[in-house]
């Protein structure tokens, strides 16, 4: 049975097989590889896994699950995009990527006891 790829309303990747029959690709885990710089300054080095996962449906059945592909892009290559992120306008990955890094660098000064005077909560 021949498929045919694309986007749903809520902007999920999806193969559509006829009116009743789709798979729809779910992110079941992120990765993120970070290659720091020896200096300290900011590094762009690095990669990003998505690990995704099939969702086979029959109407509004969810009849099984499988493995789909691991997508992997470098960092460099997803910081030149902008994303929907639910604000009103999209957010350059950039910022998005800085948050991560920002989380990970409060989160692993909390795990040693360091208070770090950020704005979010233990």
């Amino acid at each position: 049975m021949e498929s045919e790829v694309q986007l749903n309303e809520q902007g999920d990747v999806q193969r559509v097989y006829d009116e009743n029959n789709r798979d729809v690709l779910f992110c079941r885990r992120a990765e993120i590889f970070f290659t720091p710089n020896e200096d300290g300054s900011p590094s762009t080095e690095g990669k990003v896994l998505w690990h995704t996962q099939w969702w086979h449906y029959i109407g509004n059945v969810k009849r099984a699950e499988s493995l789909g592909p691991v997508i992997e892009n470098s960092i460099a290559q997803v910081l030149g995009d902008s994303y929907y992120v639910g604000a009103a306008e999209p957010l350059p990955a950039a910022v998005i990527v800085a948050g991560i890094k920002a989380a990970y660098t409060h989160r692993a000064a909390a795990h040693f006891g360091i208070e770090t005077g950020g704005d979010s909560e233990g």
